[in-house]
């Protein structure tokens, strides 16, 4: 595979990897036509796109990072995705833990891309990138215990 199709792999995933409070109409507009056979990461079995999800982060604020622990590690404030975007209570996913603003991916060692909206309404001394906020497993209960070392904040946008 390309770097070309890998970043473009990578994109897609994080689109439709993590929800956003932002990148939602308020107005329910979206839908998922024909099936709907999103997968949760662990779910998945195809290795090169779980590889690739570990590239994707969660873009968050730093007043949502709460300190729980002397190893440094976070709770992120989070919500149900079905309470957050309005979704009936059968939808899938409904339950899940949404939390942050936008996702983006890896482009090098120390170098996020993401949409230009998701850095317009925040300042990088605000901003914090979330690593593997996704469920990898079948007995994840929780997504909003972050460890230390998967919490980076901006140095520059």
């Amino acid at each position: 595979m390309n770097s070309i199709s890998k970043i473009f792999l990578a994109l897609l995933l994080a689109i439709t990897a993590f929800s956003s409070h932002t990148a939602f109409a308020s107005d329910n507009t979206h839908v998922i036509y024909g099936d709907d056979d999103r997968l949760d990461v662990h779910e998945s079995d195809v290795t090169a796109r779980k590889k690739l999800v570990k590239s994707t982060v969660l873009m968050t604020s730093l007043d949502d990072l709460t300190q729980t622990d002397d190893d440094g590690d976070y709770k992120l404030k989070t919500e149900k995705l079905g309470e957050a975007q309005d979704l009936c209570e059968d939808e899938r996913f409904y339950n899940q833990p949404s939390g942050g603003f936008c996702s983006g991916f890896l482009i090098d060692d120390n170098k996020i891309a993401t949409a230009g909206h998701c850095a317009a309404h925040i300042t990088c001394e605000e901003m914090a990138f979330v690593f593997d906020f996704a469920y990898t497993n079948s007995s994840n209960k929780s997504l909003d215990q972050i460890k230390a070392s998967n919490v980076y904040t901006c140095k520059k946008v």
